[in-house]
């Protein structure tokens, strides 16, 4: 009866031990299959990664690129806008402008203003050469009695008399405007203005 007894417990133990390595079997194989399947998951999620970066990097450069192409249509827009707006006509640059006395036969270019105050001839520039010019005598820079009473430092260097002033004239008329050229800084005189007394 013991013999009997002992060989059912080891019966017993080894379907125990049959159980348990089945167990551990089916254990480790689902324990297998989950590390397999974190494998495959882990790939996946770095492939997709991967090309998640590459989408986002595509996405930056098209940005970079519309961001380029925006500018370069803002600035042909204010071209093109430029164009069609109406040309104003550019402001015709100053033609005359004043000497007080010439220096033998010239005028120094050096002391040639825009302001008549206190100068004696008007220089007028020829609108196709800017290098010649003619001269006349004005008075709204000095009273007309004053020149003519120093008409030896003020007139006679750059003009022809056509009268002797009398005492009591009061106008300098310029009869013929006297011709000036530009040679380096000088407005050399070559021809002499004509003028008159009354």
């Amino acid at each position: 009866m013991t013999d009997i007894l002992l060989i059912v417990i080891l019966v017993a133990v080894m379907i125990l031990a049959v159980l348990i390595w089945l167990n551990d079997r089916k254990a480790r194989s689902a324990y297998s299959a989950a590390i397999t399947n974190c494998k495959k998951e882990n790939q996946r999620l770095i492939s997709e990664n991967h090309s998640m970066r590459n989408q986002l990097q595509s996405a930056l450069q098209l940005e970079t690129k519309l961001k380029t192409l925006m500018e370069e249509n803002n600035k042909l827009r204010k071209t093109i806008s430029r164009k069609q707006q109406p040309q104003q006509p550019k402001a015709e640059e100053k033609t005359v402008f004043y000497m007080l006395k010439p220096i033998d036969n010239y005028f120094p270019a050096e002391l040639k203003t825009d302001d008549a105050s206190g100068t004696v001839y008007e220089i007028t520039l020829e609108k196709n050469n800017a290098n010649t010019g003619t001269f006349v005598i004005h008075t709204k820079g000095a009273q007309p009695q004053e020149i003519i009473r120093r008409s030896e430092v003020y007139l006679k260097p750059g003009c022809i008399e056509q009268n002797v002033a009398a005492k009591d004239a009061k106008k300098i008329i310029t009869e013929q405007p006297g011709k000036v050229m530009l040679e380096n800084d000088k407005w050399v005189i070559k021809e002499k203005a004509v003028i008159r007394y009354e």
